[in-house]
């Protein structure tokens, strides 16, 4: 039976991925704890669960055979024609202004700090209210999320001499240096692998020319990186030479720790569960927290002393946990984690398969619209497919806001016409 050439590219990469992070885990390079055999069977019948249902259903949802360049030429008339959109480029222009300011008064704010402070300053000192908390983690955060898509889409195809490009390019720099926050441009190369994925005439990509520009891109996103630690651990009284050292050192270390010590965590979890916890089991409660975010954070802003599943939880995730005898690691628990406490075993062979429903109908969605819009649609679930090894990103309000808004998007056209016939029905 014929499967679609991208359901075929997407399960071998996140199946290559999986096997390769259970490989570095086993070789355990840093020495951390061992992890038990159940924990890698918990993780196995997870990406299993997955890969068997995105495969099978896929069969069932998609049904066009179009070539994925035709969708891919149709997606860029759509970009150019959001490119010269004077709405779209006043927007740019304002949240470009609104994160400068929160920029400055974030430099304001920590000028005094010492350096382990500085961090918790974007989560505590940076607003004012409730209601500024809520429209910084969810409008700003949220247009920055789509925004590092456009620009990874825009920087693909080679849309940069915009001025939009550039515009977004330093809203995203202003964004990841209140708080330092890395993981902007982690997302951007995964975008761009993405978008390099879903191209199905690779050929294109595979010569001298684009080789050596996608490994500019990537030497420039790791040098960002880099510097970012660089400033957060050196010390004014060691040599440049040392303090790079220690950098790199450092740098690598934490790569292996975020692809593998998540595995330890989910160990953790599964050995000693959470003491925060009433019940063994949260019924759809862990997977789902993002929902229950978004209906209970403007409850919250009213005054209204409610305590979110994310509140419980995140006083459980946030403690540092040992997984190695000099190693602590905190908050990345796997998508497994949000799995199983909801059901447990069960929970685990369920929850993958409603995931990649998710992702069949993003895929159709672009299929069928073909249009920029659906195609960030997709772009955000394959990263938060890819991600899922790591942390269930649909636990974070702020990215469940922008899946259901994308998908609103998506489909505002025929929410739209319904809309009117119902009208003109009454």
């Amino acid at each position: 039976m014929w499967i679609d050439k991208n359901i075929k590219k997407i399960s071998f990469a996140y199946g290559i991925q999986i096997i390769l992070l259970i490989i570095i885990s086993l070789f355990n390079p840093l020495g951390m704890y061992k992890v038990s055999g159940y924990t890698y069977l918990l993780i196995i019948i997870c990406t299993t669960s997955f890969l068997l249902a995105f495969n099978i259903i896929s069969k069932y949802i998609i049904k066009t055979k179009e070539d994925f360049n035709n969708a891919q030429n149709k997606m860029l008339m759509s970009l150019d024609k959001l490119l010269k959109s004077k709405i779209f480029l006043f927007l740019t222009f304002i949240m470009f202004f609104i994160v400068t300011y929160y920029l400055i008064k974030y430099n304001i704010i920590i000028k005094d700090m010492s350096k382990l402070q500085i961090r918790m300053v974007r989560f505590i000192d940076l607003f004012g209210s409730s209601i500024e908390t809520l429209f910084f983690n969810y409008i700003i955060a949220g247009y920055v999320y789509i925004a590092s898509i456009i620009f990874s889409v825009m920087l693909i195809n080679k849309r940069y001499k915009n001025p939009i490009f550039i515009l977004i390019s330093f809203t995203i720099l202003e964004f990841s240096l209140i708080g330092y926050s890395r993981m902007v441009y982690l997302n951007i190369a995964i975008y761009i692998f993405i978008n390099i994925l879903l191209k199905s005439n690779l050929k294109e990509l595979i010569n001298l020319k684009n080789i050596t520009k996608i490994s500019v891109i990537f030497c420039a996103i790791f040098v960002m990186l880099f510097g970012m630690i660089y400033a957060r651990i050196c010390k004014n009284n060691v040599s440049v030479v040392d303090n790079i050292k220690k950098t790199i050192k450092n740098q690598s270390e934490q790569i292996i720790e975020y692809s593998v010590g998540s595995f330890r965590l989910l160990d953790y979890f599964i050995k000693n569960g959470f003491e925060g916890l009433k019940y063994k089991y949260t019924y759809g409660q862990a997977t789902f927290a993002g929902i229950e975010e978004i209906i209970l954070y403007p409850i919250k802003g009213m005054g209204a002393e409610i305590n979110s599943f994310n509140n419980i939880m995140g006083k459980q995730t946030q403690i540092p946990i040992k997984i190695g005898e000099d190693t602590e690691f905190n908050a990345f628990y796997t998508c497994v984690m949000n799995f199983y406490l909801d059901y447990g075993f069960l929970g685990v062979i369920i929850f993958p398969i409603l995931h990649s429903i998710l992702i069949i109908l993003s895929l159709n969605q672009y299929y069928r619209k073909k249009d920029i819009f659906s195609f960030i649609l997709l772009n955000f679930v394959l990263l938060n497919l890819f991600f899922s090894i790591i942390r269930w990103n649909y636990q974070s309000g702020t990215s469940t806001f922008v899946l259901l808004t994308m998908i609103f998007i998506t489909n505002f056209e025929n929410i739209k016409n319904k809309i009117q016939e119902k009208i003109l029905q009454k």
